[in-house]
């Protein structure tokens, strides 16, 4: 932009309305880096304490993750007993068919029935136990689930709180981040209106000429036509020696003493007129002998 100084005459431009509208930019983004570097440090900062939140919070659920763990695992021996109970049933039945069958026939073997009696007994004790087992796990099943239920309850509570006070705390970092975005458009936007102000009102191409021509021009006034100038004599004697050279002054000091009434009259017929040869002549004629000569050096 040196170049642009005050040789063309869009200078006013440069300097006035794009150095300004840069600057004020540049002040703006400047403004808006610095309000970012203060959100990311506030942001730094939730993050350390979220961290050590999250930390805290895991260590208070403890209890809540083991409780978990064994309702898991009571409901898979829970299922696992009910199976096994199931199939107890199942091959007490099958016995027993087999017992009435075998009772059925015309002609009953009681070796066979006794066996199958036995076994039928031994079944329907392994039943019972599976049973009894089965209801064992039900109970401890049914007491964990209440426990469970309500420990998950405070649990999600809790959680939900946090999540609620987490979710917020971002949705406010964002919505500064948006607001200094539109302070930085509304700078700038600001600053274009400014610049097409200028442009509209201020510097026109009819003000920018008029600039130029004030700082290039020569002046209104036209040159005066040239005309022959007479030569004036500059050298009058006054009665002193005030406007006689100095290497005149020095002259006369080594002549002889002027008359100055002499002197003063034939000053008087030539100071106003070049003078002639012969007025010359004549003015040295008179002269020889007073040492005017040597005064004005005259040959």
């Amino acid at each position: 932009m040196q170049k642009f100084s005050s040789e063309t005459s869009f200078s006013p431009i440069w300097f006035n309305v794009v150095k300004d509208l840069n600057e004020h930019n540049s002040w703006s983004h400047l403004h808006f880096m610095n309000r970012i570097h203060e959100l990311i440090k506030e942001i730094q900062s939730y993050y350390n304490d979220l961290r050590k939140k999250k930390k805290k919070f895991r260590q208070n659920e403890t209890k809540t993750s083991q409780l978990i763990e064994q309702f898991r695992n009571l409901k898979q021996q829970l299922i696992k007993c009910k199976e096994q109970y199931h199939q107890s049933c199942s091959d007490v039945e099958k016995q027993k068919q087999a017992v009435e069958i075998n009772q059925q026939q015309t002609i009953p073997n009681q070796g066979v029935i006794t066996n199958l009696s036995t076994a039928l007994t031994r079944l329907e004790k392994k039943c019972q136990s599976s049973m009894d087992e089965y209801n064992q796990i039900i109970e401890k099943y049914n007491a964990c689930k209440v426990e469970f239920e309500q420990r998950y309850a405070d649990s999600c509570s809790s959680f939900q709180m946090y999540e609620e006070t987490h979710l917020a705390q971002m949705r406010t970092f964002l919505f500064s981040y948006t607001q200094i975005l539109a302070q930085l458009n509304s700078a700038r936007q600001k600053n274009f209106n400014e610049c097409q102000q200028k442009l509209n009102n201020v510097y026109t191409v009819d003000s920018l000429i008029e600039q130029f021509i004030a700082a290039k021009g020569t002046g209104q006034d036209r040159p005066n036509d040239a005309e022959f100038v007479e030569f004036q004599n500059s050298y009058v004697y006054s009665g002193s020696y005030e406007g006689i050279p100095s290497s005149i002054y020095r002259k006369r000091s080594l002549a002889t003493p002027i008359n100055e009434n002499m002197l003063n009259n034939n000053m008087a017929s030539t100071s106003t007129n070049t003078p002639s040869n012969s007025s010359l002549k004549e003015f040295k004629k008179l002269n020889e002998n007073k040492g005017f000569s040597s005064i004005f050096n005259i040959r």
